[in-house]
This record gives structure tokens, sequence and C-alpha cells, in this order.
């Protein structure tokens, strides 16, 4: 036993009121984090260490992303110190896990001592299957309480928690071989219970109702093909041609019609069927191509352009699947769009006046040939200096740090002609567009300077620099 439930009293072990986030656990924070003032201003140095510990192993990310370390994003060394962790800490945490009976406090704990134990061992895999029947403990949790819940988030803090379990029952040993049918009728029923899992406005139930349906089966790819028998195949499958007929019913759903086609096509080819990948790109395609046309019904044209321009995306990684008729008809579709889109007034042209005085960009000298030679120094100092110009417009975005994310499209007659998708692209882009100005600078400056030496020092087509000293 450990000191924690006198210091922060029977309330903190108490059972979590699901459901709850795994990763935001607030209600118990707030009484760990309150204790440690109280402890810190008594001068009770071991009780402030313990509560330390406790808050650390609450802020552990039991999910994190792919590449993001669990201890905030950081090195452990530097969460330890932080949170004054020691050698003691693992051992202190498996005695935690036995004492409390709050799910997702021994779901921190436990995470942790697998984190600072040894990847091998009989100890190693029992105690990951101890770690993922807690999650099934969780999950069961938040589904008996998502009524709790005033935001009906338990949807989301479930399909987290199956992430982990996935991560957990695709590991050898942890199940038994005669566990995973049972494992595959559990993921497949909450599937079905996520159906009716409540929503926090009513007119938001058609939308949210197969919301979940394709993140969690997606999971049963994670047991062995065989754990799932036909029966039970069927029913998962009818629960994803469920979710993609409402899909198909609203086109601006195309993300998630997409993301079941995914699905669809992982279990297909997990349970052996031949000929899936196919049937997906068809889907996500058409489903594409609804959206689409959707917006062409609405009038938008540069949205409309932009979705046929993804569905020919999609046609140029698989063009196996297509014919070149399909990329034709594609193309003529954007263009159709694209010229709707002008003539509708959509592009608005912004312009911004630069005032340059005439004589700074006329470059005439005493005599033809020292004209051409400060031509052609101009010409050398006026290239662009990637690195100066890149920390310009790095500059430049810093100041408008949102407009920096925005997608750009670069539209030329009838057609896009390039794009960006993301905050480096958009610098890129940026860095090009300065270039091209200090181009086309010069290039008047040149125009400027032709005239007007032709007629002032007798500039001609045939002057050189011969008769000048290099």
């Amino acid at each position: 036993m450990t000191q924690t439930p006198d210091l922060l009293g029977p309330q903190y072990d108490a059972p979590a009121r699901l459901a709850d986030s795994l990763d935001y656990y607030e209600a118990k924070r707030a009484i760990a984090l309150g204790t440690l003032l109280r402890e810190e201003a008594a001068g009770n140095r071991d009780a402030v260490q313990v509560i330390h510990w406790e808050l650390g192993l609450i802020d552990l990310r039991l999910v994190p992303a792919a590449g993001i370390s669990p201890y905030s994003g950081g090195p452990y060394e530097d969460y330890a110190a932080f949170h004054l962790f020691t050698s003691e800490t693992r051992e202190y945490a498996s005695t935690r896990a036995n004492e409390t009976q709050d799910i997702i406090l021994r779901l921190h704990y436990l995470e942790f001592v697998l984190l600072q134990s040894e990847g091998s061992g009989r100890t190693w895999i029992e105690l990951q299957r101890r770690i993922l029947l807690a999650y099934r403990e969780y999950i069961d949790g938040c589904c008996a309480g998502a009524s709790n819940d005033p935001d009906c988030h338990g949807g989301v803090y479930i399909d987290r928690a199956l992430t982990r379990i996935g991560q957990l029952v695709s590991r050898k040993g942890v199940l038994r071989a005669d566990e995973h049918g049972e494992w595959t009728k559990w993921l497949l029923g909450l599937a079905e219970s996520s159906l009716s899992f409540p929503v926090r406005d009513p007119k938001d139930e058609p939308q949210l109702r197969h919301r979940w349906i394709a993140d969690y089966l997606v999971h049963l790819a994670s047991l062995p093909n065989e754990a799932a028998e036909p029966t039970l195949r069927t029913r998962a499958l009818d629960l994803l041609e469920g979710a993609a007929a409402y899909y198909q019913s609203t086109p601006l759903n195309d993300h998630f019609e997409r993301r079941v086609a995914e699905v669809e096509e992982q279990l297909r080819k997990h349970w052996g069927e031949a000929g899936t990948h196919e049937r997906m790109i068809r889907k996500q395609f058409h489903a594409t191509l609804r959206r689409a046309e959707f917006h062409r019904q609405t009038g938008n044209g540069l949205v409309t352009a932009h979705f046929f321009r993804e569905a020919r995306r999609i046609i140029d990684e698989h063009r196996q699947y297509f014919t070149p008729q399909d990329v034709t008809e594609l193309q003529v579709a954007e263009q159709t769009a694209l010229n709707r889109a002008v003539d509708a007034g959509e592009f608005v042209e912004v312009r911004v006046p630069i005032t340059i005085p005439i004589e700074a960009m006329n470059y005439t000298a005493e005599t033809p040939e020292e004209t051409v030679r400060s031509l052609a120094d101009q010409a050398v100092g006026s290239v662009p200096k990637r690195d100066q110009l890149r920390g310009d417009a790095a500059e430049a975005s810093g100041e408008s740090p949102v407009q920096a994310l925005f997608s750009r499209s670069v539209v030329g007659a009838g057609k896009v002609v390039g794009e960006t998708s993301s905050e480096a692209d958009n610098l890129a882009l940026d860095v090009e567009r300065r270039a091209m100005l200090m181009t086309r600078l010069l290039g008047a400056a040149v125009t400027i300077t032709i005239a007007d030496a032709a007629g002032k020092v007798g500039l001609t087509q045939t002057t050189s620099l011969s008769r000048l000293p290099l």
C-alpha cells in the first residue's frame, strides 16, 4: 500500500465517472493539484514528491500519435526531472494499479509500468494482457455511462481506446487462440451499439448515427481472419453498407464515404476476398464525383473544379482501373467549371500598386558600351538570393499565420497549373513570386534603358562590351 489514499482522500481512488477522457482527466488531476499546493505550503517534501508522481502519471499520453513521445511529446529524462520521477516510480505505479478503483488511473499506471519494462518475456506479455482487459473495461464503462457526458464525446473516447486495443490484440501471445472469436463479437457489438450513441443536438442524430462504424470495425483486421465466422462478417459488412448508403445520400460527407470504402476493402482483403482494391478505388472515385456534381448544381465553379481535379488525381494514381476517356471527361469538366467561375466573377483581382521613380529604372550611361555594362551589372545583382527571399517570405507569413495555412491554386487559361497543400508549399510559392517580381522589375528597367539610351547615346543591337576593360 502507498500513502496516496491518505494524502488525496477516498474520492481520488473512487471509480471513474464514465464516459471521460483518457488523456485529459481533469476530475482527478484537480484533486492532485490542489493537494500539491497544500503540501508544498506545509513543507511536506515526501508528500510533494508523491503528488508530483501522480500528476506525472496522469499527464502521461496513453495513445500518442505515431512518432510522438507519450511524455508530453519530449524525452523521458526531461519529463522525469519535471515530475521528480526516480527509480522507485515504476514500482509505485505498479502498486497504485492494484490499489485504485479508478479504471482511468489504473490504465495510466499500467501503461507507465509497460513503458519502463523490458520488452520481452512472459511477464511483459501478461502485463499487456492486463492492459488490454483494462481498456475493454474502460470502453464498456463509457458505453454504459455515455449519457453522463453532456458533450456526448463518448464515441471519441472509445475510438482512442480502440486504437490501443488494436495494437495490443495483434501482438502474439496477448490473447489466447480460443479468445479471438469472442473479441470479434465484442468489437462488432460495440460498432452496432454506436448507432445509438447519445447526441447533444437531436438534429445531428442522422449525421452522427454512422460516425463510428468504420473507425470501430477496422480493428477486426487486427484479429486473425478465421476469428470472424461468416455470420459475423455479414453483420460487419451490412453495417458498412448502411453507412455508405447514408453518406451517398449526403454528398458533403464524401470524406466519410471514402473512409467506409477504405475499411471495407481492408476487411474484405483480410478475410481473403480478391479484387478489393479496385472496388475501393472506384467507390472513392464516385464519392468525389458526387461531391463535385453537388457543387456544380449549387453554382460554385471553383469548388466544383477542385473536386473534379481530386477525382482526376485518383485516376492518375490508379490508371489501371480507368480509361483515357475517363481522363478526358474530367479534364473537360474541370475546365468548364473554371470558366464558369471566371464568368461568374468568383475570381477577384487584387492589385497592389508599387510606385518606382522612372529614373530609378533607367541605367543609361555616358556611352553605349557603359550602358550595356551597367545593365549587365544590374542583371547580375538582380539574380534572386533564395535564402534571403525565403527569410523575407517567412517573416511576412508570420504576420498572417492563418492565411499562410490556406491551400492555394495557380490558375491558367481554363486549368489549374499549380497547387499548394501545406504551409511549406505556400512558402515556396511566395519565394517564387518574389523572384518573379524581381525579374519583371529587371525586365522593365532593361526596356526603359534601351529605349532611352538608343536616342541619347546611340545604343544599337550591335553595341558590345569589347571596348571596355574587363
